[in-house]
């Protein structure tokens, strides 16, 4: 089973600051950033390996294809039990957070930039094992 884990952001120093965080805690994985949610979705379209499996790390509020409109589009593709997302956002709005909860892929919803602690914490969820 062939894991990645996807950053997807508009902003290149997030990209840069989360992929550091990402390899400081020696998460197994490859990593492949994207700068919003049109260019991850192309991507999952044209990989769709039976067997891989996706850990997400998105943004909300990006020019193309915000994280919403991608979540939308994800929740309409048969790959869309193979991925993981974690919103990653700056907003603290409590209508983001329960918009996030209606989406089976989300497991949880962290504010930005993320931090070592959270991450790591993050890596022992149960559905995040094969990841370390």
């Amino acid at each position: 089973m062939n894991k990645e884990l996807l950053l997807v952001d508009d902003d290149e120093m997030m990209l840069f600051l989360h992929e550091r965080i990402v390899k400081k805690c020696n998460i197994s994985a490859p990593i492949r950033s994207f700068r919003n949610g049109k260019e991850v979705l192309d991507y999952l379209l044209e990989d769709g390996g039976e067997g891989n499996i996706y850990l997400i790390l998105l943004d909300i509020n990006m020019p193309v294809m915000s994280g919403w409109d991608f979540m939308e589009e994800l929740n309409k593709q048969k790959s869309k039990n193979r991925i993981l997302v974690v919103i990653i956002s700056s907003s603290l709005d409590i209508e983001d957070l329960e918009r996030s909860q209606q989406y089976a892929q989300v497991i949880d919803y962290l504010e930005k930039p993320i931090k070592s602690e959270l991450m790591l914490r993050l890596m022992k969820h149960e559905k995040l094992r094969d990841f370390i």
